[in-house]
């Protein structure tokens, strides 16, 4: 990146205030230092880190003493994302346990044993990283759909975050946030923007969310009324609540051949002003795969950077 365009990204502090982040490529320590000067110069300031082991890969991404994972890269993946933020000043909320399935599992998965794992991954990444000044919190890697919900409030995945906040709080109260997603129209089950909004109600009180950060489905085909109409109806229902409410915006379209590609900066752009007057703070999925010059991904970066130009010229 040339002197004069970082010096240009530096006076832009975007409407974008993070990201996710996965672990799960072995990239050159190098590669995270480039990242990070490039997410500080565009105002970014929260990191999530979606999960800290995936036992579909038995992939570790940092030192675990759990069984049947270990380290493909060789070095301290989350600790080097860790002393990073340090050096940038920014937050991280570390995820826990990716495993395949865990949004329908069979009859044969074994659900103690996972939220077992799970609480002892919160154990080691706290005696790890807890004492860091960027550690900010935790993020509930299974995610939940919202239409689970509304047909049973009890799901699987709904009480599963239950009974694993309540295990965590025995010994940790840094907030935990979580990224529920939501069909409106789907087949199994409709949800109507009142049910997502009571649905926010019941995730940050009986089961205990402290951060709810609402996908917008947008990559997915989503239209903006529609996401306009939910956000109001969540942002209403959680309105004198402690709980913070984030929007993600998907960073990324799908082609008809399937494939994932940046959005169109102007797209963009309609989807962080289409949140932004109901959420606390607007994260993207995901600035490494669809924003960064590191992305393999071909023009991710030009597709940032003509996204900031779109905005600056709107102001």
């Amino acid at each position: 990146m040339g002197a004069l365009l970082g010096f240009l990204l530096s006076l832009f502090a975007g409407p974008l205030n993070g990201t996710f982040v996965t672990l799960d490529e072995c990239r050159p320590v190098e590669v995270w230092e480039s990242e990070f000067k490039l997410m500080d110069l565009i105002g970014m300031e929260t990191i999530l880190v979606r999960e800290t082991i995936d036992q579909g890969l038995q992939d570790a991404y940092y030192p675990t003493g759990q069984p049947d994972v270990w380290s493909s890269c060789g070095y301290d993946r989350v600790g080097t994302l860790m002393r990073l933020a340090e050096d940038h000043g920014m937050r991280v909320y570390l995820g826990l346990i990716h495993r395949p399935g865990t949004s329908s599992p069979s009859p044969a998965f074994d659900r103690e044993a996972f939220l077992y794992s799970n609480v002892v991954t919160v154990r080691e990444l706290a005696g790890l990283y807890g004492d860091s000044p960027a550690f900010a919190g935790w993020y509930l890697t299974p995610e939940v759909a919202a239409n689970n919900w509304v047909v049973d409030r009890d799901h699987y995945t709904v009480d599963f975050h239950r009974r694993l906040i309540a295990a965590v709080r025995e010994f940790d109260q840094h907030p935990i946030a979580a990224a529920p997603w939501f069909l409106p129209d789907s087949t199994y089950v409709a949800i109507a923007p009142e049910q997502l909004a009571a649905f926010a109600q019941d995730y940050t009180t009986r089961i205990g969310v402290n951060i709810l950060i609402l996908q917008d489905g947008i990559g997915g085909g989503r239209d903006f009324p529609e996401v306009d109409s939910y956000f109001n109806a969540v942002a209403q229902g959680l309105s004198g609540s402690n709980a913070q409410f984030w929007a993600d915006v998907e960073a990324f379209s799908i082609e008809g051949d399937g494939a994932f590609t940046p959005a169109d900066p102007s797209r963009l752009e309609m989807q962080t002003a289409s949140v932004a007057p109901y959420v606390d703070q607007i994260v993207t999925w995901t600035f490494q795969h669809y924003m960064s010059p590191n992305s393999p991904r071909a023009g991710a970066w030009e597709a940032y950077v003509r996204y900031i130009t779109h905005t600056e010229a709107s102001r």
